[in-house]
Formats: C-alpha cells, sequence, structure tokens
C-alpha cells in the first residue's frame, strides 16, 4: 500500500507527486501518455499544450478516467 504521508509518487519514490508529474511523466503511464500523444497528434506532452483547447483538456479527462485517480468508491 502506498505512503500517503509522502510527497513521493510511488513510481519510483524520487518524484513528488505533483499534478505535472501525474500528467506528463510518471513511469506509471507511459502507455496513457502515448494514447494522448496519438489522439492528439503531438510529439510531447506540456502542461501548456494540455490545457489550452477543449480537446486537450478532455484527453486529460479521459487519460484520469482511465488510470481512475480521480474516482470514488
Amino acid at each position: 500500500m502506498p505512503d500517503y504521508n509522502s510527497d513521493k509518487c510511488d513510481c519510483n519514490n524520487n518524484y513528488i507527486q505533483s499534478p505535472a508529474h501525474l500528467l506528463l511523466s510518471c513511469s506509471k503511464y507511459i502507455a496513457e501518455y502515448n494514447k494522448i500523444k496519438a489522439k492528439l497528434h503531438i510529439n510531447n506532452l506540456s502542461l501548456r499544450l494540455l490545457l489550452i483547447t477543449r480537446d486537450e483538456i478532455q484527453a486529460i479527462f479521459d487519460f484520469l478516467k482511465e488510470i481512475k485517480i480521480a474516482r470514488r468508491n
């Protein structure tokens, strides 16, 4: 079970689990990042790019739904 008292991501305990880390670089979500890049026809992700239009914002919502990080049981 993850240590919820730590700000470190459980992908490797070196990175702070920030919104940017979660949306752009967490090693647990490489496949999902590739889906976003393919859907948006881009090579690199950035917060600026992901928050610019409805399509990009929808891609974020789809990502969060797919990884089930933003749901209640």
